[in-house]
């Protein structure tokens, strides 16, 4: 498994119709998952060691913080950021959007996004998507300028694609009526 994953999400019909478009991709910056493995190690160990020389009372803190930094590195590795157009115009969001875990759905339709754009906060950017009607949803954070832009890019793609998709549907079943249409005579 790699540690990045970057990758397009896109779903079709037996028909060849677009039925999902989206993007999945990890926030984390590796330098903060080092960070957080590097404590918990630290601090797992300084516990362990110590508690093997004598039970001390400042050492029983250590180990809920080693635990706290093995459940926060498994989290961030095993749930990557996904976020899915589908054709019935809802928006998904499997693993949550940016300090909202239990997000899964977008409570607007795609027809009201009028852009994803990068956003920044100190030296930390991410991802965010803006509605006609001024709502902002913070997808991302805590990424790198260029995977920012990457996961901006890639969903940006993903909308327009699903959107396109989904005029080429429609185009087609106004069609349909007509090239099935037959001229009845009445005498």
């Amino acid at each position: 498994m790699s540690l990045w994953r970057h990758n397009p999400i896109r779903s079709r019909s037996p028909g060849g119709y677009l039925e999902e478009a989206g993007y999945q991709w990890d926030e984390a910056r590796l330098s903060g998952q080092l960070i957080v493995a590097m404590l918990g190690l630290i601090s797992g160990a300084t516990a362990l060691v110590g508690y093997a020389h004598g039970p001390k009372p400042g050492l029983i803190f250590l180990l809920p913080l080693a635990l706290i930094c093995v459940v926060k590195l498994t989290w961030s590795i095993a749930r990557p950021r996904i976020v899915v157009f589908e054709a019935d115009g809802g928006i998904s969001t499997p693993n949550g959007v940016a300090k909202r875990f239990w997000v899964e759905r977008l409570n607007f339709d795609q027809t009201e996004i009028a852009s994803i754009e990068l956003t920044a906060d100190g030296t930390n950017w991410g991802v965010v998507l803006f509605t006609k009607e001024g709502r902002t949803v913070l997808l991302s954070h805590a990424m790198q300028k260029a995977d920012a832009r990457l996961v901006a890019v890639q969903l940006t793609k993903a909308l327009r694609e699903i959107r396109e998709s989904l005029s080429t549907v429609e185009s087609r079943q106004r069609a349909a009526p007509a090239a099935h249409a037959r001229e009845i005579w009445v005498h």
